[in-house]
């Protein structure tokens, strides 16, 4: 059997069992409907409108109430100052006195009372309904005194009907849509490269365990069997990951809870798929070693928690940039092997990274994995016949 061949076979073998296994069919399955409850049920639920009962009493509450009625209908409205509608429709209501209004905030009836234009009542805080509120009044008032001064309601509106000012965003791809798909995908492959990382340790020690190892190691090389067990875990992998952004991406074809940069899913598809690759069989050849330096599954997650620890230092570095900005950290990370595969994505779909950085990144990336497939090849095949060995004696004996 040549060694194109064998690979081959051992990477459909791998690819047949974790597509087979419950592991994986329960996570995939888990994934999926998470996402599609994250993002359809929003939308059968909220109906876009918050309904907001409100008490007015007092002074101006003809004005106010119709001031109300206009901002909740989406109108621009104008009272010394103008204000853009909302996603909340204010349904107002007179009251005859203050006593009247707070007890209708207290039984229920409204949930806001608001007394002679300068006093709001509520049973507890409004947040951004109350500063909406509150700026309101604020107009009404500040209205009221321009009119004390004699200035009419035409010349008010004359005077305070101002262009917005202009911004200009030097960097355009650091938005919302692109900090919110940096998150997801930092965040998948996370969890991806420790999961399909530690599958490879886990096929490798119950190999082992099993002494089935030493049968195939009689037919094929074990750097070709190393081989095969990475590429087909890790296909396996990115066959997951390719299926929970599809889903995420078809299902926000309907819901658009999903903001997406002006590139649509493409880029960041192809963005996590490549650093996917290339973090995956990084890791993957570091749990290799891990693996066939055990031989009982027990002994797997203490052995293998320092490998963790640089993707967990990734994983963290890479949301500082969900502020908007780029730390000197996050930089740095982007070019060591060991996080870049965390934190590159991240600045690539926030525009931080130049495309010179890229391309310097991507390439260390590739020697970092060729160096550590060097490695793995060798202590691979010193550690793999022994039951328990260290990892200095697997390189001196290899």
């Amino acid at each position: 059997m040549n060694r194109i061949s064998a690979i081959r076979l051992v990477m459909a073998r791998e690819l047949t069992e974790q597509l087979k296994s419950k592991a994986f069919q329960i996570s995939t399955a888990i994934f999926v409907i998470g996402i599609l409850a994250s993002m359809i049920i929003p939308t059968l639920v909220d109906d876009g409108v918050e309904q907001i009962p409100v008490a007015v009493t007092g002074s101006g509450t003809t004005e106010i109430m119709l001031q109300l009625v206009a901002l909740g209908a989406g109108d621009e409205i104008t009272i010394g100052a103008q204000f853009l509608g909302s996603n909340v429709q204010f349904n107002p209501e007179t009251s005859p006195d203050r006593e009247s209004a707070v007890e209708a905030v207290r039984s229920g009836d409204v949930q806001i009372a608001i007394i002679d234009g300068s006093e709001i009542i509520s049973e507890s805080q409004l947040g951004a309904t109350g500063d909406l509120i509150e700026q309101l009044l604020y107009s009404y008032e500040v209205s009221n005194r321009f009119s004390d001064f004699g200035v009419s309601p035409i010349e008010l509106q004359a005077i305070t009907a101002v262009d917005p000012p202009t911004f200009t965003v030097l960097n355009e791809s650091a938005d919302d849509a692109n900090a919110n798909l940096s998150y997801i995908s930092s965040t998948l492959l996370y969890i991806t490269i420790i999961t399909y990382g530690l599958s490879v340790a886990m096929s490798v020690v119950n190999e082992k365990s099993s002494r089935v190892v030493e049968i195939v190691l009689s037919t094929i090389r074990s750097v070709d069997l190393l081989a095969g067990k990475v590429l087909g875990v890790g296909l396996t992998g990115l066959i997951q990951v390719v299926v929970i952004i599809g889903v995420a991406l078809v299902t926000n074809i309907f819901t658009e809870n999903l903001p997406l940069p002006e590139t649509g899913g493409i880029v960041p598809v192809l963005t996590v798929s490549v650093w996917f690759l290339l973090g995956y069989t990084f890791y993957a050849s570091v749990y290799a070693v891990i693996g066939s330096t055990i031989s009982k599954v027990e002994d797997l997650q203490g052995v293998a928690f320092p490998a963790m620890v640089p993707i967990l230092i990734g994983f963290f570095i890479s949301f500082s940039a969900l502020e908007g900005e780029e730390t000197l950290a996050l930089k740095i990370a982007s070019f060591i092997p060991f996080t870049a595969p965390l934190t590159m994505p991240t600045r690539m779909l926030l525009g931080f990274a130049a495309p010179w950085e890229v391309i310097v990144s991507l390439v260390l990336q590739v020697i970092g994995t060729w160096f550590v497939l060097r490695l793995a090849a060798r202590a691979f095949g010193g550690g793999l016949l022994k039951d328990r060995i260290r990892l200095r004696e697997v390189l001196r004996t290899s």
